[in-house]
């Protein structure tokens, strides 16, 4: 602005010495004005520009009245604009979550194997040779009531019998005080041939247990030999041993023989003797101590003809 100031103090002069004596009393206009300033860049206003000096005081002379003021100064130049600011990045938009893994589906359970073809009409039941057998025969006229007497034994034989299967039979002829005889025909599978010695005494006992008879032989009250052998409409009922020690209960269905309009069901038995215990299956045996005890069939039926039995024996070694 240094050089503004100096041109506007010569142009003062100049006009001094051209006017003298002939300006009127008016007085000079203002003095040159300053440059405008510089715009700013960037959005910032431009300054405002400077004024100018003022003109000097006016100069009396005669003649016309020629203003001789300061020029205008040159207005500013307008500030560019500001540059607008960019608009901010859009924000990346967040992934979409990815959907869960969907579980595998469960692989099927592979069907069972099917069960065996069973025999012949349903039957499930394992078919087994007689293992027990027997009967006894009464002397002529003696009833058929319970019976316990002496007998002397006569004699022990060996027999065989017609569909024995694995059963060993024996004829054991008994005499009573009486002389009444009593034959005894047992038959069971191992069944030894040295239980009782020709000419010993031995008890006879005949009990019957809802119209069967429980046959049993024993030495000074310990169980040598019995037989069971129920068939009847009822039942069947389990024989009481309870005097020589032994209990004999249902086990529980074994196997089932299913037939067009009924089944028949085989349980198994179980003996007791003192502390000792085992379950017998049909056709089959067990030994508990010296006892032996041999189940032939033990079955219930819903069948109309006699099936309900239970074929049962044993012995006892001394």
């Amino acid at each position: 602005m240094r050089s503004l100031r100096e041109s506007g103090t010569v142009a003062v002069a100049i006009a001094a010495v051209l006017l003298v004596g002939c300006y009127d009393n008016q007085h000079i206009a203002a003095g040159p004005g300053g440059s405008g300033g510089l715009s700013s860049t960037g959005g910032v206003a431009g300054g405002a520009g400077t004024a100018g000096d003022s003109g000097g005081a006016p100069t009396s002379g005669g003649g016309s009245t020629l203003p001789t003021g300061g020029m205008t100064g040159i207005a500013g130049t307008s500030g560019t604009g500001g540059i607008a600011g960019s608009s901010g990045t859009s924000g990346i938009a967040g992934s979409s979550g990815t959907g869960g893994i969907a579980g595998t589906s469960g692989t099927s359970g592979i069907a069972g194997s099917s069960g065996s073809v069973g025999g012949a009409m349903g039957m499930a039941c394992p078919s087994t040779d007689p293992v027990v057998g027997g009967s006894l025969i009464r002397p002529n006229g003696t009833s058929y009531l319970n019976v316990s007497i002496p007998v002397s034994v006569t004699s022990v034989t060996p027999t065989s019998e017609p569909f024995d299967g694995k059963r060993a039979f024996q004829t054991i002829t008994l005499t009573s005080a009486a002389s009444e005889i009593w034959t005894f025909h047992v038959g069971m599978v191992d069944l030894p041939a040295n239980l009782l010695t020709p000419g010993e005494t031995v008890t006879l006992d005949v009990a019957y247990s809802s119209g069967v008879p429980v046959v049993t032989l024993s030495r000074a009250g310990r169980l040598v030999i019995f037989l069971y052998d129920y068939h009847a409409f009822m039942g069947p009922f389990l024989p009481d041993l309870s005097k020589f020690g032994v209990n004999v209960t249902d086990d529980g269905v074994s196997c089932t023989n299913a037939y067009s309009s009924c089944s028949l069901n085989l349980h198994r038995a179980r003996v007791t003797v003192g502390g000792a215990s085992q379950a017998v299956a049909p056709g089959t045996s067990a030994t508990l101590g010296s006892l032996t005890v041999v189940l032939d069939r033990y079955q219930h039926s819903d069948c109309f003809d006699p099936d309900q039995a239970l074929v049962i024996g044993g012995w006892q070694t001394p």
